[in-house]
C-alpha cells in the first residue's frame, strides 16, 4: 500500500510507472482524463475530490491514470498511464475553481502538469493536497449562485474514506452541525454530568433488554441496523455476536486512546486494500445504548453497551461479490477475510467487558440473495486458483434469506479457530464440505484460518 511519503517520492521523481498495480486508498485518487470545467457539475466534482483529502490527512489526485476494479483487493487498481498534452489543462483554472468552490481556503494546494520523461510533450496532472490543521476543518463545498430573482448559497461536505470520497448526506450535515464537528477532538476529559446521564439511561435500558431473549434481541438489532441507508432493500451479509450472560462494556462511551470506541473506529485489519470491517468513521452515541460507525451505504456497525456487535455490508458487486453485476458471484477471499476481521475485533470487545461471559453466540445472516431473480453464488476456492473458473462447481444461495449461528466458549478464545467454525457453517449452508474452505491451516490439531495467507494476497 502506498503511503503519503511514498507517493511524494513518486511525484518528486516523476516516476509514475510505480503507480501501476497499486490500489487507490485514503491518500490517492486517479482520474483517466481531465475534469471538464465548462459546467458546474464538473466543478463541484473537482471541489468534492479535493476537499475530501483536506478533510482527512491530505493526498494526491493523479489525472491521466486509468484504473479498474481489482479482484484481489477492495478498491480500484491502477491499470495504465494515459498521459496527455499540457495544453489540455490550465492549472490556474483548476486553482480558481478550488478557491471558488471550497471554504475555507485550502492551504498549500497545488496543481501541476508533470512531463513523463519517456514521452516528450506528454504528461500527467498532479493535484497535491497537504495535510491541513484541525482548527481549519471542516472544508466545505460551497458556491453562491446569483440568479435573476434570488441569490442562493449551496454547500456540502466530503471526507476521504478508503478509496472513496462520498459526500455527506443532508442528514449527515444536520448531525455534524447539531453535535459540533470538533467536540470530541477538543474535549478529552470525561464530563461528570454526561456520565451520570448515561448511567441512568443504561440502568433503565438494561431492565428492558434483559426481559427479552437473546434471539429476539439480536433480531431486533439487526433489523434496526438494516434501516441504515435502506440496506434492508439490498443484498447484504450481516455478522453479529453477543454474550450469552449479562455484562457491560467499560469504555464504550469514552474517547480515550485505548477505549473500545476508538478500536471500533480503527479496528484490526489483515492488509490494506483488503475486505475488512473498517469504516474510517467517527463513532457516535445513539440513544445512550450503542455507538455506530458507517462507510456510506456499504457498511454499518452497531456496538451495544451489553457487548452485542452487529456488522452489515453489501453482499453484491459493490463489496462482497466480484465485479459482474449480472452474476453476483461471492468472492471467497472477501467472505473469509471479513468474517476473520469481525472475529478479531470481537476479541477486543470481550477484553473490554466488565465480566467475561462463559459463552458467546456468533451468527451470519444473508438477505436478498435472490434479488431481481439473480441468485448470488459461491465458488469455494482461493483467489488465483484454476478451480475458480470451474463454474459447474458453483453453489447458488439455497434461499433468498438465510442464517447460521454457533455458540463458543470464551475460555482460550482463538480468533482463527472461531473464524473457521463460523465460515464452516456458511460453506455448509451453500452446500460445500469443509474441505473446500481455502486459507485453512491446522495448528495443534485445530483447524484455523490462515491469516498470514490472506495478508499476503
Amino acid at each position: 500500500m502506498l503511503s503519503l511519503e511514498k507517493l511524494q517520492e513518486i511525484v518528486s521523481a516523476a516516476d509514475f510507472d510505480k503507480l501501476i498495480g497499486e490500489i487507490e486508498n485514503e491518500w490517492f485518487d486517479c482520474k483517466a482524463s481531465p475534469y471538464q470545467l465548462q459546467n458546474d457539475i464538473s466543478k463541484k466534482e473537482l471541489a468534492k475530490d479535493v476537499s475530501s483529502f483536506s478533510n482527512f490527512e491530505g493526498g494526491f489526485i493523479f489525472i491521466g491514470v486509468k484504473t479498474s476494479q481489482s479482484d484481489e483487493h477492495f478498491g480500484d487498481e491502477v491499470e495504465s498511464l494515459r498521459p496527455f498534452n499540457k495544453s489540455l489543462v490550465d492549472p490556474i483554472q483548476y486553482r480558481n475553481v478550488i478557491g471558488d468552490w471550497v471554504y475555507p481556503d485550502i492551504e498549500g494546494v497545488d496543481v501541476k502538469w508533470i512531463e513523463i520523461t519517456s514521452q516528450a510533450g506528454r504528461g500527467l496532472v498532479v493535484i497535491t493536497v497537504p495535510e491541513q490543521k484541525e482548527s481549519t476543518k471542516p472544508f466545505l463545498i460551497t458556491k453562491t449562485l446569483d440568479g435573476e430573482r434570488k441569490i442562493e448559497t449551496l454547500f456540502g461536505y466530503a471526507q476521504r474514506k478508503g478509496d472513496t470520497n462520498k459526500p455527506a448526506t443532508i442528514a449527515d450535515m444536520q448531525r455534524y452541525i447539531q453535535s459540533g464537528f470538533h467536540y470530541e477532538k477538543q474535549i478529552k476529559n470525561q464530563l461528570d454530568g454526561i456520565e451520570v446521564l448515561l448511567r441512568s439511561v443504561a440502568q433503565h435500558n438494561q431492565a428492558q433488554v434483559q426481559s427479552r431473549t437473546n434471539g429476539e434481541r439480536i433480531e431486533q438489532r439487526i433489523t434496526r441496523a438494516l434501516e441504515h441507508a435502506y440496506l434492508g432493500n439490498e443484498r447484504t451479509i450481516t455478522i453479529s455476536a453477543y454474550p450469552n450472560q449479562p455484562s457491560q462494556l467499560q469504555t464504550i462511551f469514552l474517547t480515550s486512546e485505548h477505549s473500545i470506541r476508538r478500536h471500533l473506529e480503527t479496528p484490526p485489519i489483515l492488509r490494506r486494500g483488503g475486505w475488512s470491517i473498517e469504516t474510517l468513521d467517527q463513532a457516535r452515541i445513539m440513544r445512550g445504548e450503542m455507538i455506530r460507525v458507517a462507510n456510506g451505504d456499504r457498511k454499518v456497525i452497531d456496538l451495544y453497551k451489553d457487548g452485542t456487535l452487529v456488522f452489515i455490508a453489501l453482499a453484491d458487486h459493490r463489496f462482497l461479490a466480484w465485479h459482474d453485476e449480472e452474476r453476483q458471484k461471492i468472492n471467497s477471499a472477501a467472505l473469509i477475510e471479513v468474517i476473520y476481521s469481525f472475529v478479531s475485533f470481537y476479541k477486543l470487545v470481550l477484553d473490554d467487558l466488565e465480566n467475561l461471559p462463559e459463552e458467546i453466540t456468533l451468527r451470519v445472516d444473508f438477505k436478498n440473495l435472490h434479488l431481481d431473480d439473480i441468485k448470488s453464488y459461491l465458488l469455494p476456492y482461493q483467489l488465483g486458483s484454476l478451480a475458480q473458473g470451474f463454474e459447474d462447481q458453483r453453489r447458488d444461495a439455497p434461499d433468498n434469506d438465510g442464517a447460521v449461528e454457533k455458540t463458543f466458549l470464551t475460555d482460550n478464545f482463538d480468533i482463527g479457530a472461531v473464524a473457521f467454525e463460523l465460515i464452516r457453517e456458511v460453506y455448509l449452508w451453500f452446500g460445500f464440505e469443509e474441505e473446500k474452505i481455502p486459507y485453512v491451516q491446522e495448528r495443534d490439531g485445530l483447524k484455523t484460518i490462515n491469516a498470514d495467507a490472506i495478508a499476503s494476497l
